[in-house]
């Protein structure tokens, strides 16, 4: 009986599958074992971070005063119960839909220019805290940096965002905005 020259080749692909998976194992065990063990997420979640603060940071306006302050849940709820501000939900209309920080207002980076007027009109000489998911969103910061470009200065960042909000128990409602 004659040998099949296409099961040859069948089974060395199959040989060469796995010394490729044994060499690229062998080569980014480190990077295997963190991603199952957890350390590789929270180092991503450290490393945004450290991203957004610093872009946040280097926000400065003309007079030398931080245009972006990072602002952490307990200014935030302190300044909402004062309910002289005006929190910005930078996350897409579906997700404030689903539930967003009572009495705050949904901007998108997009659409901010078409609504400065009311953006003012609303805020009537509070404070401006734009907040989207939570730290590691970056969507915060890129609306705040829009915002400075619009002269609307200073802009706090709530990182901690809907996310640490909702978890606290701090005040939400669903639906879309009025």
């Amino acid at each position: 009986m004659e040998k099949l020259p296409g099961k040859k080749i069948f089974f060395e692909s199959i040989l060469l599958c796995i010394i490729g998976f044994g060499v690229g194992f062998v080569i980014n065990r480190q990077v295997v074992t963190d991603s199952f063990n957890g350390s590789l997420v929270t180092a991503i979640k450290q490393q945004l971070q450290e991203e957004i603060a610093q872009k946040a940071g280097q926000s400065q306006s003309e007079d030398g005063r931080q245009a972006i302050v990072i602002i952490d849940a307990e200014k935030a709820k302190a300044w909402f119960d004062d309910g002289q501000d005006l929190f910005i939900d930078a996350r897409p209309d579906y997700q404030y839909e689903a539930g967003h920080i009572a009495g705050s207002v949904n901007i998108i980076g997009n659409t901010l220019e078409d609504r400065l007027d009311e953006l003012m009109d609303r805020a009537s000489g509070g404070r401006l805290i734009v907040y989207c998911v939570g730290p590691e969103c970056p969507e915060a910061v890129e609306l705040a940096d829009l915002m400075v470009e619009f002269d609307l200065k200073p802009v706090y960042v709530y990182t901690g965002g809907w996310e640490q909000w909702s978890q606290l128990g701090y005040p939400s409602e669903t639906g879309k905005e009025l």
